[in-house]
């Protein structure tokens, strides 16, 4: 993990507020800060992704826990709200199941866990469209842990509403920075790609029919979902907080009312109960800790009300309207670096799975207390390290004393894997019986679009049961001995399941070009001839 210095583009503002970034800048400042990025290993990409997955199963883990031992009372959950808690996450309604774990990580020691943003996640526009934006313009040829977007469509398209039902209302307040606005915009865009017909709608422009017993909107159609950007702590107290649990059973609510369990921070001490001294977390519980640690209140958002307490005395302290609902204490994680060049990172998940991540801000002290607050800078990269040893084998005894006096045959020989013999092109006098650069080049490039292809429909929601490739690679040679690709031709045969989306299936092909590391290596044209077969 290493930070590196970067130029900001000169249209940078332009850019990302072509992309809906408009709240790019704070106070003169930029919010959004293209002066670095942080370059990551893949070793440390898999530590972050696995650890991502780790502490989703561990979520899982103690929101049962909470309901088996009815401890909602413990949350500052209203009492009025066990009951659909309970019944929301034993009947698992369609979600998109979204949400950000903040992590501290310094490329060294394993990550560990800040919170987890999971009701009404921000920075998702940032993370998702800006970083990646960037990324393409500045760094083209690098690599990026990042599928959120493709995610998000996926899912929406899974749990898209049935046929007869309302359009997707996506509901937020509106905000005057327009990050909200923005967000909720930006979610309905993604609906829109999976094929599902959305409104959007200001919360204050619900209404309650109070005959059908059902929320409506302006023109009195009844809604059958609906997504909030509004935290549910803060929707079951509005004054339709009991029409709201009412509707439960009309309306599908996005996300469902059990995200209460997770977005509250007293999760975090049942965290540490069930897994005291995991790695991927920090000692958290809801008395006060004797070393150093950070107060949060279990409710507080953009790091209001948090103590920081180091050496025994208060070192930091935000203001803030929480804490009536009681607190947490979580020992104290010196961030890496220094002044304001300390990383907070978001890690993102999608329906439970991985799906990148983003720098959730930079802080200015070695703790940092918020670590909950938004994306502030820096696309991130992985620097990739790859070795392979080359051995020749076709040594008559001379060697290249005469140019047909040796063989050209020759072995990758990797530690840990089968030595691959190899020649090369029989028409430079290669063993045609080997497989020589020119086919290794070929297989390669297949091999990396057949697994992105794999990945890819799975996420869309595409059951691929076979896959087979014969690709036509064509190049041409100079008179003087020296050749080229020009271009390659991939040919798969892919057999899919029956009833599967054909134009879904098929439109896979031409977005792996942007994620597969070969084909955005070469400098030749990638085209493909695909077969579909339904069993």
């Amino acid at each position: 993990m290493r930070r590196t210095d970067c130029s900001p583009r000169r249209d940078w503002q332009a850019r990302v507020e072509e992309l809906g970034l408009v709240w790019h800048s704070v106070g003169g400042q930029p919010y959004w800060d293209e002066s670095a990025c942080y370059r990551f290993s893949l070793a440390e990409i898999e530590t972050i992704e696995r650890a991502s997955a780790e502490l989703y199963e561990m979520f899982l883990a103690a929101g049962q826990h909470v309901l088996d031992r009815e401890l909602l009372g413990d949350f500052g959950i209203p009492a009025f709200c066990h009951n659909a808690i309970y019944d929301s996450w034993n009947a698992e309604p369609p979600a998109l199941n979204f949400g950000r774990f903040d992590l501290g990580y310094d490329g060294s020691g394993p990550p560990r866990l800040f919170e987890f943003n999971c009701d009404t996640p921000t920075s998702l526009i940032e993370a998702a469209v800006i970083q990646w934006d960037w990324k393409e313009a500045v760094f083209p040829s690098h690599d990026q842990y990042n599928s959120l977007h493709e995610a998000l469509i996926a899912k929406w398209r899974d749990i898209a509403p049935p046929p007869g039902s309302s359009a997707l209302y996506l509901a937020h307040i509106a905000d005057a920075a327009g990050e909200d606005s923005v967000t909720t915009a930006y979610l309905a865009d993604t609906a829109r790609a999976a094929g599902v017909d959305t409104r959007l709608i200001e919360l204050k422009d619900l209404g309650w029919d109070s005959a059908g017993r059902r929320f409506v909107d302006l023109d009195n159609m009844p809604i059958d979902a609906i997504f909030h950007l509004y935290p549910w702590e803060w929707l079951v107290n509005e004054p339709f907080g009991g029409e709201l649990i009412e509707s439960l059973s009309s309306t599908l609510w996005i996300e469902p009312i059990w995200k209460m369990l997770w977005s509250n921070k007293a999760i975090l001490a049942v965290l540490w109960e069930l897994y005291p001294g995991h790695p991927n977390l920090l000692e958290t519980r809801r008395a006060p800790l004797v070393g150093d640690h950070v107060r949060k209140p279990l409710l507080a958002r953009e790091g209001a009300n948090v103590t920081l307490v180091k050496g025994g005395a208060t070192l930091a302290e935000t203001g803030g309207d929480y804490g009536e609902e009681g607190f947490v204490y979580q020992a104290l994680y010196d961030l890496p670096g220094s002044g304001e060049q300390r990383p907070v990172l978001g890690a993102w998940i999608v329906d439970g799975a991985p799906a990148g991540m983003a720098f959730a801000r930079t802080g200015r002290s070695p703790a940092t207390p918020r670590a909950s607050c938004r994306t502030s800078s820096k696309g991130n990269m992985s620097e990739h390290q790859y070795t392979a040893r080359i051995a020749w084998t076709g040594n008559r005894g001379e060697g290249t004393r005469q140019y047909r006096g040796y063989d050209r045959t020759w072995q990758i020989v990797t530690p840990g894997k089968p030595v691959i013999e190899c020649s090369n092109d029989p028409l430079l006098g290669g063993d045609p019986g080997l497989p020589n650069p020119e086919d290794l080049l070929l297989a390669t490039l297949s091999g990396c679009h057949m697994l992105w292809y794999l990945h890819l429909a799975s996420v869309a929601g595409v059951v691929v049961t076979a896959y087979t490739d014969d690709p036509l690679g064509i190049g041409e040679s100079a008179p003087d001995g020296t050749g080229r690709f020009v271009k390659a031709v991939l040919r798969p045969r892919i057999e899919l399941l029956a009833g599967s989306d054909l134009a879904v299936a098929d439109a896979i092909h031409a977005r792996i070009h942007a994620h597969c590391f070969i084909a955005r290596s070469v400098n030749f044209p990638v085209e493909y001839a695909a077969t579909y077969i339904e069993r």
